[in-house]
């Protein structure tokens, strides 16, 4: 029930952000064009012109990666879907001890109606369950973006987003919860974005094969702060999500 409410809740924030953000198509977004014909204006020898071609600063994605987003992204809802099978993991048949390292994606949605982003990257969390931490990073993020005139752009985000200050609950007669930090700045050449906050989750499977948290600023769960190229402004949304695997 937690789960089927917190999907419900992404997806109606989602569907308002790429509203607001006039978001819409494939999660690729539009990759634009380079150029357009523009307007004919006659030269000395009485031909013509054509507009230079639109240059901006956005990281955006080559023919190349590009070809591959489209796998990135069905591996990350396989991922997604997985992640929260079997059920919560009862603390009393979890794995008792080690190291479990669980690897995915993170998923963050920030932005306003003037700059968003939509991003995934990979992530890898170690966690714990003798000393019951939770310690990763996130990295390699891509995703869509806004370019200077207003056209959607598959961009890649340099920067990382470490996971840190985590703890896994023991409720003894029940599931086990688990929450943690995230801090980072992600960069598409155009934009910044400094995020921060905490995330809150559980873990599930019968011997805890998966690991699912959130975190917004929407006053639901957890809690989310972005800034955005050094304005931290009301009406910025931050939703961040973590789907993982064990590895």
């Amino acid at each position: 029930m937690i789960i089927s409410q917190l999907r419900i809740v992404f997806m109606t924030v989602l569907v308002g952000v790429l509203i607001g953000c006039g978001g819409g198509g494939s999660d690729t977004g539009d990759t634009g064009s380079n150029g357009s014909a523009g307007n004919q204006t006659p030269d000395d020898n009485g031909g013509g012109t054509t507009d230079p071609p639109i240059i901006t600063d956005l990281n955006v994605l080559t023919a190349a990666e590009l070809a591959g987003y489209s796998s990135f992204l069905d591996d990350f809802d396989q991922v997604r879907v997985a992640a929260t099978e079997g059920g919560p993991t009862d603390f009393a048949t979890q794995p008792a001890a080690g190291n479990v390292t669980y690897a995915g994606y993170m998923q963050l949605i920030i932005g306003n109606a003037t700059v968003s982003a939509n991003v995934v990257g990979d992530a890898t969390l170690q966690v714990n369950l003798a000393t019951e931490t939770v310690f990763g990073a996130a990295d390699g993020f891509i995703g869509v973006a806004r370019d200077e005139f207003g056209t959607n752009r598959a961009a890649n985000y340099g920067g990382v987003v470490t996971i840190a200050n985590g703890v896994v609950i023991d409720n003894t007669t029940g599931a086990d919860t688990l929450g943690f930090g995230i801090d980072g700045t992600l960069d598409n050449g155009l934009n910044r974005f400094d995020v921060s906050g905490n995330l809150v989750g559980t873990l599930y499977g019968a011997n805890a094969e998966g690991l699912y948290a959130i975190g917004s600023n929407t006053g639901v769960h957890g809690d989310m702060d972005v800034t955005i190229d050094g304005l931290d402004t009301p009406n910025d949304i931050a939703i961040a999500t973590v789907s993982t695997l064990k590895d």
